[in-house]
């Protein structure tokens, strides 16, 4: 059940999948599950989480949920209900990472799995994972150790 507060928003995304369906462009899937993600985001949004960890793990969802969009820490640092600097410095003291850093390695993450089952361009990739095309394969390889094509190369499901 959801909550009163996102049920136009999952409503909305809802009826934009099903204008979709019949869609079999390259980007098709991409946009399906970016409409997923939004109802997750939605959902995340309006949920009330009680433990004393509570700001980590929405600020995590929030991550999960919106990796592919432009979302900047300071907007997530805001949804939590926290200070952009507080909300830095209590994250990397839980998780040992920036949340830059953590959401960098998210959608390089991402990335790594639909590099392996997606016949779409590196280039498609870092725009759906939220990432500067320009500066995806720098990232990538410092991230994984390789470039995106030699990733590729290796790791794509036959």
């Amino acid at each position: 059940f959801a909550p009163s507060g996102a049920f136009e928003e999952i409503l909305e995304e809802l009826k934009r999948i099903l204008s979709m369906r019949d869609d079999t462009d390259p980007g098709a899937d991409f946009r399906r599950a970016g409409c997923i993600y939004n109802i997750l985001g939605a959902l995340l949004k309006e949920t009330n989480i009680s433990n004393k960890n509570s700001w980590i793990q929405k600020a995590i969802g929030i991550m999960e949920a919106r990796y592919h969009e432009d979302i900047s820490i300071e907007a997530i640092a805001r949804e939590t209900g926290l200070d952009r600097s507080y909300f830095s410095t209590l994250f990397k003291e839980k998780t040992g990472f920036s949340p830059l850093k953590y959401l960098t390695q998210l959608r390089i993450k991402k990335a790594s799995t639909l590099l392996k089952i997606n016949n779409s361009s590196i280039s498609e990739i870092a725009l759906f994972v939220g990432l500067d095309p320009q500066n995806f394969s720098r990232f990538f390889k410092r991230a994984t150790g390789k470039t995106p094509k030699q990733y590729i190369k290796e790791n794509t499901l036959k």
